[in-house]
């Protein structure tokens, strides 16, 4: 179990480097910094509406990623 959530860790680590930094930088703050979308504008100066897309960008490329890996 913890052997698998350590490779888990990994390909979600590598996926996220293939991202934008902004689009990476929003996902991060969402998913491990638990912070609301509005506070994530806030803190990075950006419209809410573009933090959104941001994080639905992330999310959508992110799920794509690790789903070719496991075709794979």
């Amino acid at each position: 179990q913890q052997l698998r959530l350590s490779r888990d860790g990994e390909r979600l680590q590598s996926a996220l480097e293939t991202q934008p930094e902004e689009q990476r930088e929003v996902f991060l703050m969402r998913a491990h910094g638990e912070l609301e979308l509005a506070e994530i504008a806030t803190l990075t100066q950006s419209p809410l509406e573009t933090v959104k897309s941001r994080f639905r960008y992330a999310v959508q490329k992110l799920r794509r990623l690790l789903a070719e890996e496991v075709a794979v």
